[in-house]
């Protein structure tokens, strides 16, 4: 059962006590995998999808990108036009923003 529709905004994630949970699983990239994401997605917040050698490179290329920028946006004054307020939407935020910011799945990352 697919589970119901929802916007999750800037502060969509639910910290989580206790044990970790389990890893997401590692899902197929069609319609049965995409299920098992949005299950997954509903169930911790988290999902992952199997992608090609190509995509991946593609996306392992992109966060060498976002890593080099790190130490540039990381010291941004707030109200930069580059920074991301603290209480904006993460539907529609676009910049950069404080580590952890956004949801719980960004702070775990931290």
């Amino acid at each position: 059962r697919p589970p119901p529709r929802g916007v999750m905004g800037n502060r969509g994630g639910k910290p989580r006590r206790g044990r970790p949970p389990n890893p997401p699983p590692l899902c197929d990239s069609n319609p049965s995998g995409y299920d098992r994401v949005a299950e997954s997605l509903h169930r911790s917040g988290v999902g992952c999808v199997r992608v090609d050698d190509d995509t991946a490179r593609v996306v392992a290329k992109c966060f060498g990108e976002a890593l080099r920028a790190m130490p540039h946006v990381s010291s941004l004054a707030p109200g930069d036009p580059l920074a991301i307020p603290p209480d904006a939407d993460s539907a529609h935020a676009s910049g950069a923003h404080a580590a952890g910011w956004g949801s719980s799945y960004n702070a775990a990352r931290e």
